[in-house]
Formats: structure tokens, sequence, C-alpha cells
């Protein structure tokens, strides 16, 4: 598993409240002049990251995509359908 030693990086508050991030750091997040980020207080400190592109949503609102009109599958059933894609995709050189 590839981990990545974590950087640390050191702001200071100015008297108005604000802070500058490094160039550096903002060209590794990809965050650009005037971006909206998201600041979340957890126990272990600050979560800061870009806001989601999507809004929030629930599984009734999503659900209708799941167009499946039929009787439940079983766990059996879907195991033995990703066991006969493997198995088409082995043929072909894809796994």
């Amino acid at each position: 598993m590839f981990t990545k030693t974590p950087e640390t990086f050191y702001l200071t508050l100015s008297a108005n409240g604000q802070v500058t991030f490094p160039p550096s750091l903002c060209q590794a997040q990809q965050w650009k002049a005037g971006q909206t980020l998201v600041i979340m207080v957890q126990s272990e400190g600050l979560l800061i990251q870009s806001p989601s592109p999507f809004p929030p949503t629930t599984l009734a609102e999503v659900a209708g995509c799941l167009a499946y009109q039929g009787p439940p599958k079983t766990l059996e059933d879907m195991e033995n359908a990703i066991d006969t894609e493997l198995q088409e995709r082995a043929v072909c050189g894809r796994y």
C-alpha cells in the first residue's frame, strides 16, 4: 500500500483573522485564488477541503436511477455474475 508522509505547513493568523496558504500547497491541492474551502472542526483538529461538486442528496432522491425491475438477487446470484464476468474478461485478456 502506498502511504505518503504528511507535510507540515505553518500558517500565521493575521490581525484580520486571515491566513495565507503557501503557493506549493495550493498547487498540490489544485486550489485557485478565490476558491471556497470547507473547514470542519473535528476532535483531532481541523479538516480543510474543497467542497463537494455535488449537492447533498438522500437515497430516496437517487434510488430512481437503479431501474432494475424484478425479483431481488441473492448474494450467490451476484457472486456468480461476478465470476462469469471475470472469466469472460480473462478469455479476452483483460484480466
